[in-house]
């Protein structure tokens, strides 16, 4: 059997992953899924990354999102239910998010789009700044990782970085939804996903919280639905199959469709979706600088402010940050729009 075949085999015999995994052998993809361990082969890199489209709504969910909207904006402000909060979601578009989510049942989609807004008049999202994350911040462990080809914002999380033991999950928690914010802040006008890879170099259980992973979790899947794109994991050591074990139970059928672990091949993965001058060069790309921490934002090259002249340093930073009035907010899915 060939290199790759073995290990998709323990895996699946240890329930460890998702359904599918991707593993790059040469040119070939193989896909190894757990019900029956049969791997099949496909030419070229995996389609992951790419964006499905929107489908239109038909007559009935469309209804479906109206009345969602309608029962939101006829909430009465209370201390668990800010005007703000209940604004934001009115504004934002969020109720088509929330009604595909739920399938367009109303009933569910309301129970949910109420949990978040009850979630946002407490945490306040969009008004969390560094200071209020002084410790979880400055670690370094979550950072922008610029855009994909087609724009969409990404995040970086380094395991290697965490320091679960320095802070209370209360400060994960608005450390979470602090990134999540100013990520999709960073979404370019007619992209509403993300996408956040986990390199798992360097993670251990000696330095681990499952407290606060099950928090990212809840977060992402209840109060962000649909603003996930991928979630793709690398360099995962063999003691994150124990973890994945518990975290698998915390992940909805959906949210689990996109992630996705790579334990070999995902530089050719990433370098076929990300530019190679965004794109660090531990993951296979030409950028030669650490990704910035939050909020920092890079200036360009000296040089290029002079001359406009491109290199490897200056594209990967025109690729990197987006327009100031981004930070402003957007309807498709900016500053305060869950």
């Amino acid at each position: 059997m060939r290199t790759g075949a073995p290990m998709l085999r323990l895996l699946a015999t240890n329930d460890a992953l998702p359904p599918a995994r991707y593993v790059l052998e040469g040119a070939c993809l193989v896909t190894a899924k757990v019900e029956d361990c049969e791997p099949t082969r496909t030419r070229g890199p995996p389609q992951m990354l790419e964006p499905p489209a929107k489908p239109l709504l038909t007559a009935a969910e469309q209804r479906a999102v109206d009345e969602l909207n309608e029962r939101v904006r006829a909430l009465v402000p209370s201390d668990t239910l800010s005007l703000e909060a209940i604004d934001e979601f009115v504004r934002g578009g969020s109720s088509e998010r929330f009604s595909r989510a739920k399938s367009f049942e109303v009933e569910t989609a309301f129970a949910a789009a109420k949990s978040t807004l009850e979630f946002r008049t407490k945490v306040k999202p969009a008004r969390i700044r560094p200071g209020d994350i002084p410790r979880a911040l400055p670690s370094g462990c979550w950072r922008w990782a610029g855009h994909a080809k087609d724009g969409r914002p990404i995040i970086l999380v380094r395991a290697e970085l965490w320091r679960p033991s320095e802070y209370d999950v209360s400060e994960y928690v608005r450390y979470v939804a602090y990134m999540m914010e100013r990520n999709l802040d960073r979404c370019p006008e007619g992209v509403s996903q993300q996408i956040v890879l986990f390199d798992l170099k360097g993670f251990s259980l000696m330095n681990n919280n499952m407290s606060m992973l099950r928090e990212l979790i809840a977060i992402n899947q209840a109060h962000y639905p649909e603003r996930l794109s991928l979630a793709l994991v690398i360099n995962a050591p063999p003691v994150f199959t124990w973890v994945w074990q518990t975290l698998k139970g915390w992940i909805d059928v959906n949210t689990a469709k996109k992630v996705h672990v790579m334990s070999v091949g995902y530089e050719r993965f990433l370098i076929e979706h990300i530019d190679a001058l965004v794109l660090e060069e531990k993951y296979g790309g030409a950028r030669t600088r650490e990704y910035p921490i939050p909020p920092e934002i890079e200036e360009p090259p000296r040089h290029l402010a002079t001359d406009g002249a491109a290199n490897k340093e200056g594209a990967g930073w025109l690729s990197m940050q987006p327009s100031p009035s981004s930070w402003q907010g957007r309807a498709g899915g900016g500053k305060g729009v869950p």
